[in-house]
């Protein structure tokens, strides 16, 4: 469970091998474990702090830094750099950091917040003599704040063993070894990008190709040119890659399988993908405090709609709100338990008795359903649930109905206050380009396939959803 063990083992058994590629440069196994040395080295002089900051894009950089930090017996805490001045000033205040490992393109951002910035620019990877200390399962190895999806970020501790557990299960369902090639495209400070187009990679051998940025045809190039063969991304992303032109014409025969994870997928979306490049797109389902992977839909049956089957970590119950477990297809809360539940909250003691019960079950605070072959169906948020007139309504529902209008691109749904039953539905919709749409097309649509407490009473159109930094529509700021 120790993940510097499993870096070294890697350096030692194929030294020459390519580990990670960005834009700008490739390293071995070899030149990457000696980097993380070196920075473990000079870490250890640099702070005695119990957690170290990295303030870095998708880059070769980011993997060499956070296992540097890990080599050095210390837990590393990817920043959110698309926080607000507001809740980055929180995280790090609330984290105790005093140093971070940051680019400086970022330099006026960090400065101030900690007396000690580290520059990747100035590094001069060399042999050290260092020798790492072993971790325990428990220590900490990450510090993770959530993206802002509720009003006050929290710092959430995974553990060697949460993430090496987390690494494992995923490689197991979809076995992933050392010919795989991930395509990172995701922010390597959000944990969905971290575990699964970093570690997962990197602590089975296979290879990391990295873009700092999305850009659908540069996406779409890097395919062939590396062989890739897996991709983790959020829905909007492979929406995007959808849209671009002459998309069908790329060679995809080296991959295997794209994962979808962060938001809901939406069948037509799977659907299309299939259609287009012939591979599959697999809806998965995770979150920051399990590791974050709980779920995905296996290659060979995966059921539309469904996040699919829990991975082999996690103990999975659905709970109503009379306090039992809900029957299959029932609906319930999603608790979970295992090894990849994390550690706690940081700071947040009360938050964490509020969250993990004292049987070690993980309240989600996600609304599903478990069908009778164990695939798991994610219906909505507890806290984000429209009570109308006494009658919970998942938005999620709604927005499932919305989003097969032929002109709709993207839509979310909120509660907005009604004297005579409370709250009732409100759309957002986004359409798609050269659509023509509007307000009573999209209720009428709804009025023939929806119950009427679920009927939006109001449509609006937006140019574009408010989004966390992993894709993820922020609800709390839609009509703000």
């Amino acid at each position: 469970m120790d993940i510097t063990a499993r870096l070294l083992h890697w350096a030692q058994a194929k030294p020459t091998a390519l580990a990670i590629t960005d834009d700008q440069r490739t390293l071995t196994y070899g030149e990457l474990a000696g980097a993380a040395l070196s920075a473990a080295h000079d870490i250890s002089r640099l702070t005695d702090r119990p957690y170290v900051g990295i303030g870095l894009p998708t880059c070769v950089a980011f993997p060499c830094s956070f296992f540097g930090i890990v080599a050095a017996g210390k837990a590393a805490m990817p920043i959110n750099f698309l926080f607000t001045p507001e809740l980055l000033a929180y995280a790090v205040r609330d984290s105790g950091i005093d140093t971070i490992i940051t680019s400086r393109q970022f330099q006026k951002m960090f400065e101030g917040l900690v007396p000690k910035l580290v520059f990747v620019e100035d590094a001069t990877p060399r042999k050290v003599d260092f020798t790492p200390p072993k971790a325990a399962p428990d220590d900490p190895a990450m510090l993770v704040y959530t993206s802002g999806t509720s009003a006050d970020p929290k710092g959430v501790i995974l553990t060697h063993k949460n993430l090496v557990r987390n690494v494992e299960s995923a490689a197991e369902r979809y076995d992933y070894g050392e010919g795989d090639v991930t395509l990172g495209v995701l922010p390597l400070f959000h944990v969905f990008a971290s575990t699964c187009t970093m570690l997962l990679p990197l602590l089975r051998g296979g290879r990391a190709v990295y873009q700092p940025r999305f850009l659908p045809q540069k996406f779409l190039a890097a395919v062939p040119a590396h062989r890739i063969t897996t991709v983790f991304a959020v829905p909007a992303m492979y929406r995007m890659v959808l849209r671009t032109p002459d998309a069908g014409q790329t060679d995809m025969s080296s991959v295997k399988y794209c994962v979808s994870g962060g938001e809901a997928l939406g069948e037509g979306i799977a659907r299309q993908f299939q259609q287009i490049f012939g591979k599959p797109l697999l809806e998965g389902y995770g979150m920051t405090e399990a590791s974050p992977v709980v779920a995905i839909n296996p290659i060979d049956a995966p059921v539309p709609g469904s996040v699919g089957l829990p991975l082999d970590w996690a103990e999975v119950k659905l709970m109503a709100d009379d306090d039992r477990e809900a029957t299959i297809w029932a609906e319930g809360e999603i608790w979970l338990r295992g090894d990849c539940v994390m550690k706690g909250y940081h700071n947040n003691p009360a938050a964490t008795a509020a969250t993990i019960t004292p049987d070690g079950w993980l309240r989600t605070g996600d609304i599903g359903r478990i069908d009778a072959k164990g695939y798991l169906f994610i219906t909505g948020r507890k806290k984000e649930l429209i009570i109308s007139g006494g009658e919970n309504i998942s938005p999620v529902e709604i927005e499932n109905v919305i989003a097969g209008h032929p002109a709709v691109a993207e839509v979310g749904v909120v509660a907005m206050p009604d004297e005579s039953r409370g709250e009732v539905p409100k759309a957002y919709v986004v359409l798609r380009p050269d659509a023509k749409c509007t307000e009573k097309d999209i209720l009428d649509y709804c009025r023939e396939r929806l119950p009427r407490v679920k009927q939006p009473r109001v449509v609006q159109f937006l140019k574009e959803m408010p989004r966390s930094p992993a894709g993820k529509i922020l609800r709390r700021l839609l009509g703000k």
